[in-house]
């Protein structure tokens, strides 16, 4: 939130016609989620588009977040350092659940009711703990890794970046297409069948 109102302060009113480095690489991480917004969900995909780059980014940040080996004390007294977010499974069901709650709310809005999206309740189990068992892996690969001596010198520090940088992509790329994906088929009007007329009806009584 801070590195957004940061960007939004002092990077975002000085963006010029020809982009530069920065600019380039804000437009184009903007552009991908909001595209898949629109490939996914044409009909309804302005605040949906918003909602992926935001879940999208905070998957990426959170997953490098234990790159930077920041330390923590236990209540035992022990010094760890502290890993993903989403590594706690938690933290997973909960932006499963809120991802969940986005798409069961667009298709409220859209079709007046709850319709399909109640048949998919087990899409926030599925998709927290996906993400959970995802990163738990990544993480228990690293700690392995790290652990084992005759390994322990240079292979770990490529080990670890590469896991975390791959885990962080695909759950990124997974989580925000599956959001936008079943947001667009629960948001999608459905076409109503015409009524036949009272004389069709009648007709067809007195044929019977």
């Amino acid at each position: 939130l801070l590195a957004a109102l940061l960007l939004r302060v002092f990077v975002i009113p000085r963006f010029k016609l020809v982009p530069g480095k920065l600019q380039m690489a804000i437009e184009t991480v903007v552009s991908m989620f909001d595209g898949m917004a629109r490939g996914n969900s044409p009909h309804r995909y302005k605040f949906l588009g918003a909602y992926a780059f935001g879940a999208g980014v905070y998957i990426f940040v959170g997953t490098l977040f234990e790159l930077f080996g920041f330390q923590a004390v236990t209540t035992n007294g022990h010094t760890i350092a502290l890993p993903a977010p989403l590594s706690d499974v938690n933290a997973a069901i909960s932006l499963g659940c809120l991802s969940y709650g986005v798409i069961l709310v667009g298709g409220i809005i859209a079709n007046k009711g709850l319709g399909k999206t109640l048949k998919d309740f087990s899409l926030p189990i599925s998709m927290s703990f996906r993400m959970f068992g995802a990163l738990l892996s990544g993480l228990l690969v690293t700690e392995l890794v790290y652990y084992y001596v005759t390994l322990s010198y240079v292979i770990p520090v490529i080990v670890a970046v590469l896991f975390t940088l791959l885990h962080a992509l695909i759950q990124a790329y997974v989580l925000t297409m599956l959001t936008t994906l079943f947001y667009g088929e629960v948001s999608e009007k459905q076409e109503r069948k015409p009524k036949k007329a009272k004389n069709e009806k009648n007709i067809e009584t007195a044929n019977m």
